[in-house]
């Protein structure tokens, strides 16, 4: 699980720098009243850090494991897919909702504080009743418990503030990606 852990990071820190540079000029036309330029450049980015996380975690599921077998040694183990994939869910909606709440954070009403302790909070009571249940993968499951609460608070403020139009903006910005990445997961599961 300590593979997983590191390589979440690691994809985490790079799929973020696509919207991350683009805070400045989202801030910009907040402070000058342009929330259509603000949307659709928020969108845009959004979709573009979308298509690099969901080609990170499809080339991670692909190519970790030969790779490992070839280059890790014999005490290396093996990147467990199950809980990959799991934890790849759950990477979604930390990311969804991180994008959300740094198009907030533009308002200049800071958030984070709380809501990354709330999810964090989420995440031990889930795990600690998830492991108690005796469920299998209780902390990628947690994960995505917890990610799902962050996501869902951080649209609310997110829409709530800019009247985004949902159905619009998030298929623009998020479902075609997701459903790329479900449909090559799909894939990758079927052929295993």
């Amino acid at each position: 699980f300590l593979l997983i852990v590191n390589l979440t990071r690691y994809v985490m820190q790079f799929v973020q720098v696509p919207f991350m540079v683009a805070i400045p000029a989202l801030a910009l036309y907040r402070s000058q009243g342009d929330l259509a330029a603000q949307q659709r450049i928020a969108s845009e980015q959004m979709r573009i850090s979308f298509i690099l996380l969901a080609a990170m975690e499809i080339a991670i599921a692909l190519f970790a494991n030969p790779l490992i077998a070839r280059f890790g040694g014999h005490s290396t183990a093996l990147l467990d897919m199950e809980q990959w994939r799991l934890v790849c869910i759950a990477m979604f909606f930390e990311r969804h909702g991180g994008m959300h709440l740094q198009l907030y954070s533009t308002t200049g009403h800071i958030i984070w504080h709380w809501l990354n302790g709330s999810m964090a909070a989420i995440f031990f009571v889930a795990m600690f009743l998830l492991e108690r249940a005796g469920i299998p993968y209780a902390c990628a499951f947690s994960y995505i418990v917890a990610s799902i609460f962050y996501d869902i608070v951080s649209c609310w403020y997110s829409y709530r503030m800019f009247r985004l139009p949902i159905p619009r903006f998030e298929l623009q910005a998020s479902v075609i990606p997701a459903a790329v990445a479900l449909i090559t997961f799909g894939a990758i599961i079927f052929a295993a």
